[in-house]
């Protein structure tokens, strides 16, 4: 995990490492009582997700453990992938 910065000539380069032990992927879905999610993301417009939003009202959102099978299929080459894994369990 790396954090980018641009150098004098505008290009973007590695400005740190990260330490990886304290960092969780967000998978889709994210749980929320309904009425909370609302509340949520009506008052966080740009939230980049459920769980961003929620952690605006000053709550700290559970982690829980997933699975990188838990595939969010967003981009054409997502297919590919997620057919991978499916003939796998055949």
């Amino acid at each position: 995990m790396k954090t980018g910065g641009k150098d004098e000539a505008g290009v973007q380069r590695v400005a740190a490492t990260q330490d990886r032990s304290q960092l969780w992927l967000a998978q889709t879905p994210q749980m929320f009582r309904m009425g909370l999610l609302m509340q949520a993301l009506s008052q966080t417009p740009g939230a980049t997700d459920e769980a961003a939003a929620v952690e605006s009202l000053g709550l700290r959102p559970r982690l829980v453990l997933g699975s990188r099978q838990n595939l969010k299929v967003t981009y054409p080459e997502d297919v590919a992938i997620a057919e991978a894994i499916l003939s796998q369990r055949q």
